[in-house]
């Protein structure tokens, strides 16, 4: 079964800040290569979804899962 992430818009609005930040501040690359991680690490929970720590303290049936200094917060769907 294919699985996909959703990205809400305001991770969106986050990860482009992010890549934004990083171009102007060290390089070009360095926004496509965090670019790149991102959709690497979206990609791993979209197949392993269980793969993020539980944080219910947060918000119940959330995760998270780090990539490098960030944190990725998601909620897997219900069917």
């Amino acid at each position: 079964m294919s699985r996909a992430c959703r990205i809400t818009l305001l991770a969106s609005r986050d990860i482009e800040a992010i890549a934004d930040y990083l171009a102007a501040q060290n390089s070009l690359t360095s926004a496509e290569r965090f670019l790149s991680g991102i959709d690497s690490t979206l990609q791993r929970i979209a197949q392993f979804p269980q793969i993020g720590r539980k944080r219910d303290e947060l918000y119940p049936g959330s995760r998270s899962l780090s990539y490098e200094q960030y944190l990725i917060f998601y909620r897997t769907a219900q069917r």
